[in-house]
């Protein structure tokens, strides 16, 4: 978020001396230089160093969390709820978790080939398939992004009609492809900053209008945005990622938005005690903290890679070879969620990149 639209009753000329030393963000303004360095980095007589100090108490007044009571919480969560409408993705554990969690932000990890993407589009063309009066936005991080592939998931939804309404609320299957995919909007943003923006500018967007709804946000990956700035000597790449994923909670609690951030993954020393299979040696990039800068991760995997002899023994040429069908089968897993029991897990296929059915 732009310093600008969080210090909004700050005067301006001290904005514009702060962006001409290049401090545009929270993060630039509380963990850059301190406040003597910016004082004497600016302009003379563009803004005093007592407008500073103001300007920083104001941003840390700004972002600090305000005290909710536990009866406050629940009834606000019940009311939500209430109001938005559930659209179902066939598959079953699934759609159980975002049924108890609405809105949130959602980690899908995994390695490269685990399923990421196809799971993340699935959600995406499962929501506009459901409800023609939401918007998904999609943030592609790689420029990877396939519209044919998005459209071939979203004909799936339209041909298969797998959809099943909830008790009380009527699908409504748009009958154009077109009029699924014109709500489908792409940004590219190759880093943190650029998202920023793009976060912004949604806010704008929703502030004015009152529809459509941004029923989902997918961030597919968001390893590239935070990666580079993390490392062992250092803080500050911890505080960015802290601070991004702090806009994300609160941008999917005030326009209950359900975001889905892609991760990828890294080695681990031993086998992953968060995975129910002893054959997972991998685990999700971005560090341990990560994960509870988010309400549920789910872990993705081939399924031959977990439930094979040979994904014990490191040796596939001692087994025979998978099948195709095998190949398509994936596992996803619960690693960690604020609403659903941890470790469990489930097979999902996917054919030519794309979900096709549960098995």
């Amino acid at each position: 978020m732009r310093l600008r639209t969080i210090l909004s009753t700050t005067p301006k000329p001290v904005i514009d001396a702060l962006s001409e030393c290049g401090i545009n963000t929270p993060t630039d303004f509380l963990f850059g230089a301190n406040l003597e360095t910016m004082f004497q980095r600016m302009s003379p007589g563009t803004a005093s160093y007592e407008e500073l100090l103001e300007a920083r108490q104001r941003l840390i007044n700004a972002l600090a969390a305000d005290v909710v009571t536990g009866d406050q919480m629940l009834a606000s969560q019940q009311g939500v709820q209430a109001s938005l409408s559930h659209w179902l993705t066939g598959i079953r554990e699934l759609d159980e978790i975002l049924e108890s969690m609405p809105f949130g932000v959602m980690e899908l990890s995994g390695a490269k080939g685990a399923g990421k993407t196809a799971l993340a589009l699935h959600i995406a063309a499962s929501c506009l398939a459901h409800d023609s009066n939401t918007v998904v936005h999609w943030i592609d991080t790689s420029g990877d992004f396939s519209a044919e592939r998005a459209a071939n998931q979203a004909r799936i939804f339209q041909q298969e009609r797998k959809l099943v309404a909830s008790p009380g609320s009527p699908v409504a299957l748009p009958s154009s492809l077109r009029a699924v995919l014109d709500r489908l909007q792409v940004s590219l943003a190759f880093d943190v900053e650029a998202a920023h923006d793009i976060l912004e500018s949604l806010r704008l967007t929703l502030n004015s209008e009152e529809r459509p709804h941004a029923r989902v946000l997918v961030i597919d990956a968001i390893t590239p945005l935070l990666g580079p700035h993390l490392n062992a000597v250092s803080a500050q790449g911890h505080a960015i990622m802290t601070t991004f994923m702090r806009h994300l909670r609160a941008f999917a609690q005030t326009y209950h938005t359900l975001i889905v951030v892609t991760n990828n993954a890294t080695a681990s020393q031993t086998s992953n005690p968060a995975s129910a299979f002893a054959s997972t040696t991998l685990k999700p990039a971005l560090g341990p903290s990560f994960a509870f800068l988010t309400d549920a991760t789910l872990w993705l995997a081939r399924a031959s890679d977990v439930l094979s002899p040979s994904s014990n023994t490191g040796n596939r040429s001692a087994h025979p070879p998978a099948t195709n069908d095998d190949e398509n089968v994936h596992i996803a897993e619960v690693f960690r969620s604020r609403s659903s029991i941890s470790r469990k897990w489930w097979t999902f296929q996917i054919a030519e990149g794309l979900i096709r059915i549960q098995l």
